[in-house]
């Protein structure tokens, strides 16, 4: 049994090929050419390599382009094909191997290692699931089951040094014990140290685990756990990651989900991370590969009433069928191993019959474990790509849907207000006064993440000099650090703010304890009230004097004069924004296992609902300004929902329109070529990109040094230990 690391390979070959588009390509897991085997002092288990690079694992085809088995010639990332004879490699155990780059001292040797990857199927099973539910655990429990068929067997031949191997995912277990007449605690710790606080899986980690009579080896991937006790931040870094480390295989067999037995009632923790966590990124083709791992079970599965009820609801919202049924269910008692670990390094003692109980739950998960590999050498694998695509839609549209609707109803301002200002006549009358007045919607980047309070009583309405009115919304948190990486406008539903780790956000504790009931210190809101930003929004007066634009505009409306012409443009790029929003929308809800509520309509709710408060405030007097956003947006949103309705109706499938599966963003061009609004569009999504990334970047930073003092990373090159290795660029930047 073994854990397999991520290490970096350097290639040198400058004729690189095309990947094969009609192949799966599978992960490439090779000991490092210094492996003590080859005569050299670094350790002999497999790795898998990241190009340095792209970041991308390297992977290899099993076949070539008519189906049959062919040799190992070229292996892929990101970057193309690059001949294994231009590959250099260096592990990660930095202390033993050093900085250089080695190659294989011969090819012979690389191609019989090569030939063993081509011989072997392995079964890649993908785990996801709340921070405490066992995945860890699991993942220890499958590796001794294939080792040790028996509880006997294991807790005869295993010594403590089995328990402390690295190649162990993090678990930590305990057990109230008398001694001298007071209960102690006793702890176990496998695998890293790391903070009991804390999710105990603080990168994405595979472990393969070797044959059981005869069966296929497995590739157990250990994700981090969602809704992670330090916050939604949190949660959205481990997603990326996860996703990253998604990337380097073409194919996965199931997505486990795992819970907890005891966990039957339908919590709003536990709603998010079956609903939100796992299957709203997932591929409808991915249904069928869905499997339920049930932890800490006795066998009766009691969480599975509460699992089919949320699967009822999708197929009932979104038309797909989820299976749950008896060979997809598989249940797993960890307390005979978390028992096994005690007595070998604690030296706990239990009874005779503790220990026959012991047994008999070792002998079930073991005879559970070989059913799953049984049923996932039945199912063909899941293309990761579609996955990947939905994820990086998602991303994208989440990202540029409010800046759509913002300029949308923006326009539909312009329009109705004749701002173009009819051109006043002036164009004609004097050349040198050409020009094109409207307001325009821009990003503003923020110098640190904000948490801020939507909810009324924390809205205050402000008089700008021009007499524009603008929101001041309540600012609730004073220390920002654990706040960056969370994304804009994210609802938070598990925030430090509202109940993760004491002192997490200085000043911010929990007034009440109940789920449905938390509120904020500062504010005394709602926690659905706040939302965290890294941008804001902004209205500009802008004035364009463009004699060549405004000639392009008459040319293109020859029948109008330039004020009218000028019109016609907006309500063109107008209705444009609508139709590519609505397309883009359906698109994703058609492949998307699971649909969320529509980001357009949400945001242009929102916009509609901002003004109707603001105004609300404004008692006995009336605001043109106001007035008119509320009347822009309804008209805005009504033509919106004809445009998705349109589609709707239109086989389903956006009319044939499909998602790109690289480079998502090559969607928004045509939007961003307009000649009115498309220009402000772009910079502002550019300004979100890049504002996310920049706080994205001082998040991994701050988690990276507080793992340095947890001696989470030991070896320099571990730094890049998945967080970076697998993320593409278009995944890397949504």
């Amino acid at each position: 049994m073994q854990m397999l690391r991520v290490c970096t390979v350097r290639a040198s070959d400058p004729k690189k090929i095309l990947s094969p588009v009609d192949q799966l390509l599978w992960p490439c897991h090779l000991p490092c050419p210094r492996a003590k085997k080859f005569g050299g002092k670094c350790r002999d288990d497999d790795n898998f390599w990241g190009c340095e690079q792209c970041k991308q694992t390297l992977r290899f085809a099993k076949q070539d382009g008519k189906g049959q088995k062919a040799p190992i010639t070229h292996l892929f990332c990101d970057c193309g094909g690059t001949r294994v004879d231009h590959l250099t490699f260096r592990c990660a155990f930095f202390a033993d191997h050093g900085d250089q780059f080695n190659a294989f001292t011969s090819v012979n040797l690389l191609n019989k290692e090569l030939e063993r990857q081509s011989e072997e199927e392995i079964l890649n099973l993908f785990l996801e699931g709340e921070t405490g539910n066992g995945k860890s655990t699991l993942i220890n429990e499958m590796l001794f089951c294939a080792k040790f068929p028996t509880f006997e067997d294991a807790f005869r031949l295993t010594t403590p040094a089995d328990f402390n191997s690295d190649c162990l995912a993090a678990a930590t277990y305990s057990k109230s014990v008398e001694q001298n007449g007071k209960y102690v605690t006793i702890e176990a710790k496998l695998g890293t140290g790391r903070n009991s606080e804390e999710s105990q899986t603080q990168f994405s980690e595979a472990y393969l685990i070797p044959p059981v009579e005869d069966g296929q080896p497995c590739c157990v991937s250990d994700t981090e756990g969602k809704n992670d006790p330090r916050g939604i931040g949190i949660d959205n870094q481990n997603k990326a990651n996860m996703f990253g480390f998604f990337r380097g295989f073409d194919g996965v067999h199931a997505i486990g989900v795992v819970m907890k037995d005891n966990d039957n009632r339908e919590t709003k923790s536990f709603n998010y991370c079956i609903n939100d966590g796992i299957l709203s990124d997932l591929h409808k083709n991915g249904a069928p590969n869905i499997v339920f791992l049930i932890t800490h079970s006795s066998g009766s599965a009691k969480v599975i009433p509460v699992v089919r009820k949320l699967l009822e609801e999708i197929e009932k919202k979104n038309g797909v069928k989820i299976p749950l049924n008896k060979s997809n269910v598989f249940c797993f008692d960890n307390v005979a191993f978390e028992a096994l670990c005690l007595i070998k390094t604690k030296g706990v003692e239990y009874d005779e019959e503790e220990m026959e109980e012991f047994s008999r739950k070792w002998t079930k998960s073991a005879r559970e474990f070989k059913r799953l590999k049984q049923y996932l050498a039945t199912l063909k694998p899941h293309l990761t790509r579609e996955t990947l695509s939905v994820y990086a839609a998602r991303s994208a549209i989440a990202d540029i849907m409010p800046i759509i609707a913002s300029n949308g109803a923006q326009i539909q301002k312009n329009i109705a207000k004749l701002e173009i200002e009819e051109l006043k006549k002036t164009i004609g009358e004097d050349e040198k006064k050409k020009e094109i007045k409207y307001d325009r919607v821009t990003n503003k980047k923020l110098d640190k993440p904000r948490m801020v309070c939507t909810s009324g009583e924390c809205t205050e309405i402000v008089k700008t000099f021009e007499g524009d009115v603008k929101v001041s919304r309540k600012d609730c948190a004073f220390d920002y650090s654990f706040l960056e990486g969370v994304g804009d406008a994210t609802i938070l539903t598990g925030c430090t703010l509202f109940g993760g780790l004491a002192g997490s956000v200085s000043g911010a504790l929990i007034v009440s304890k109940r789920w449905d009931e938390k509120k904020c210190k500062e504010c005394k809101c709602p926690q659905k009230m706040h939302k965290e930003i890294c941008t804001e929004q902004v209205v500009e007066k802008n004035v364009v004097v463009d004699p060549a634009l405004l000639e392009r505009i008459k040319e293109k409306h020859k029948t109008l004069d330039a004020n009218k012409a000028t019109k016609r443009q907006l309500i063109e790029e107008r209705d444009f924004c609508c139709k590519e929003a609505a397309k883009w929308i359906s698109c994703l809800e058609s492949i998307a296992l699971k649909t969320d509520d529509d980001e357009m309509l949400k945001y242009i709710e929102q916009s509609i609902q901002d003004a109707k408060e603001k105004m609300a405030k404004l008692v006995g007097q009336f605001n043109e300004e106001l007035q008119e956003s509320i009347d822009a947006g309804g008209k805005f949103e009504a033509l919106y929902r004809k445009q998705r309705s349109l589609f709707e109706t239109a086989s389903g499938n956006a009319a044939g329109f499909k998602f790109p599966t690289e480079n998502i963003e090559q969607i928004f061009d045509e939007l961003f070529a307009k000649e009115l609004t498309g220009k402000d569009m772009k910079t502002s999504y550019e300004v979100v990109k890049k504002a996310k990334r920049a706080h994205q970047m001082q998040f991994t930073a701050e988690e990276e040094r507080r793992a340095a003092k947890q001696n989470l990373v030991k070896a320099k090159p571990t730094k890049c230990q998945i967080a970076e290795f697998g993320a593409s660029s278009s995944a890397a930047d949504v």
